[in-house]
């Protein structure tokens, strides 16, 4: 028997460690129930318990978040310098460590294989199978197949980069929510880009329409062990430390409002509605009217429509010699009758007496596109709630730095109405 630190209630232990059981503490004095028992009506070694508050039946499901801390890291592509977040997540029995990005905008975990010899795979930690008690082969719908049936394959471009895999299942943790889950192991990998990341692979956290098939959303797989079906996450600015949280959010690492905006996207994108982009707090008539954007984790600059890129620049008016710099207007992108504002600073790269914009053209075409990508930049000033639920949203709010204070955040989220 194991009473609660409030005095309100005696719990019969079913089969839980202490942090759970506090858990379920302080979720019941929130209650605030006078006579509250614990009945281990579900059996020994559940994690679901049946509270009996006044008479009724109540039942509670003892979840929690879970947080990962992300590094931040600027790597080389082509001829232009990245940045990159990274976390560390394991696979297989024992556990394997993989360092990836946490992508928004792809649908899949793809990791290196011990059977990929190319330099991009060498030069990272790969998956090695047979090393694992719990892993499996499957097709392409996540059905596991004998040693004798043919293991199909699978092709991804990357940009200018590609490549090839198999399909595998094994135990994925991510911070201390693990699941059985498909996912990618691959076989090749082309030198450029993949041979200068410092992250082994990728763990995609788009809709579940953008994975290779249902069954290999792992959103959708551990979301059934989390309190919500959501996460969220706070890039750093500066020396801050970065981090995605599974289950919930963080109300101390963002300034109020937090606002949402449904997903409109039908191709597996966290895609919003996006009625028009702003300078000065000013919507620009003919620019964007009624475009739609992309939050991707896994994009470093601001991206969009060739047209729609080259009249942005035309209305900032960056000089390439910095010469204006401190004159620069705020850049604001509307949602849901709202303007989220960029200051200078997010969306110009000053180094050195040389000014450069973080935008970049991308057309990309129908059903897709076109679309306009909010990346890095804009993520670094905005923290970010994707919710997976019935009715899918991105939540948006200022994210806290020691840059920002309460005053200067409502002048960069800004009520339209």
């Amino acid at each position: 028997v194991l009473e609660c630190p409030f005095g309100i209630v005696v719990a019969h232990r079913i089969n839980i460690n202490m942090r759970t059981f506090l858990t379920a503490c302080f979720a019941v004095a929130q209650l605030q129930a006078s006579d509250l028992e614990w009945a281990d009506s579900h059996g020994a070694g559940a994690d679901v318990c049946l509270f009996q508050l006044r008479g009724k039946s109540q039942r509670m499901e003892m979840e929690s978040t879970s947080t990962l801390k992300l590094s931040r890291v600027h790597h080389r592509a082509g001829t232009e310098h990245k940045t990159a977040y990274f976390g560390r997540i394991s696979v297989g029995t024992p556990a394997q460590e993989f360092v990836v990005v946490f992508d928004t905008g792809s649908g899949n975990l793809i990791i290196p294989s011990t059977e990929c010899d190319s330099e991009a795979c060498m030069s990272h930690h790969r998956y090695k199978a047979n090393a694992s008690s719990t892993a499996a082969m499957i097709d392409a719908q996540g059905a596991e197949i004998s040693l004798t049936d043919e293991r199909p394959g699978v092709t991804i471009t990357f940009g200018t980069g590609e490549i090839t895999g198999r399909y595998a299942r094994d135990q994925v943790c991510i911070a201390s929510i693990c699941s059985s889950a498909p996912f990618i192991e691959a076989t090749f990998e082309s030198d450029s880009p993949f041979a200068s990341f410092a992250f082994d692979g990728v763990l995609g956290l788009a809709l579940e329409k953008m994975a290779q098939a249902p069954e290999f959303s792992l959103m959708t797989r551990i979301q059934q062990n989390l309190p919500q079906p959501i996460f969220s996450v706070f890039l750093a600015d500066e020396d801050d430390e970065s981090e995605v949280t599974f289950g919930g959010v963080k109300a101390e690492l963002f300034h109020e409002p937090l606002i949402y905006a449904p997903v409109t996207g039908r191709v597996g994108y966290w895609e919003v509605q996006l009625e028009g982009v702003a300078v000065d707090n000013k919507l620009v008539q003919g620019l964007c009217d009624d475009c739609r954007a992309a939050v991707d984790t896994g994009t470093s600059e601001l991206a969009g429509p060739s047209k729609v890129i080259s009249h942005i620049e035309s209305k900032v008016q960056v000089r390439a010699d910095c010469s204006n710099y401190d004159s620069l207007p705020q850049l604001g992108f509307q949602v849901n009758g709202h303007v989220m504002n960029l200051d200078k600073s997010e969306y110009v790269t000053k180094n050195e007496g040389y000014c450069r914009t973080a935008f970049m053209s991308l057309d990309i075409p129908p059903p897709s596109g076109p679309l306009f990508i909010l990346g890095d930049p804009f993520l670094r000033k905005f923290y970010t709630v994707y919710d997976n639920g019935d009715e899918k949203r991105v939540g948006f709010a200022v994210a806290k730095s020691e840059r920002v204070t309460v005053e200067q955040a409502k002048t960069l989220l800004v009520s339209v109405n």
